[in-house]
């Protein structure tokens, strides 16, 4: 699942790329340009690390200051997404670590109360 995911992103990311580079090559020719609705379709789709790379390289959609705003709105909203389900991965994993550590702790206090047998005079 990871693998799929994965290739997903970087194809949204390098179409989001290609196509900003290409709105890009339109607006140097003076020829009809990508609409700014479809690049920031692509970034809520997760591709806005390509779009963002396009805007900083090439320079693309730097003057419309609603088109920077919400691709780094986009952006912010991606990377607190994904700290969201690392954060809650982490945590399940803490607590998996902990109930087996907790477990060893009991079987070693278990085996530290148990008194050794006595051997020889005055033992019954």
């Amino acid at each position: 699942m990871t693998k799929v995911l994965l290739i997903y992103f970087v194809l949204v990311n390098a179409l989001a790329l290609g196509l900003s580079i290409y709105d890009k090559a339109c607006a140097v020719k003076r020829k009809r340009r990508v609409p700014e609705r479809e690049v920031l379709y692509l970034s809520w789709m997760g591709g806005a690390a390509g779009a963002k790379l396009a805007q900083i390289l090439c320079g693309t959609k730097t003057r419309r200051s609603e088109y920077f705003v919400t691709l780094n709105l986009i952006i912010f909203f991606q990377c607190a997404f994904v700290s969201a389900i690392w954060a809650v991965q982490a945590t399940r994993e803490l607590d998996v670590r902990s109930t087996v550590l907790a477990s060893w702790s009991v079987e070693e206090k278990e085996e530290e109360v148990k008194m050794p047998t006595r051997f020889g005079p005055g033992s019954s």
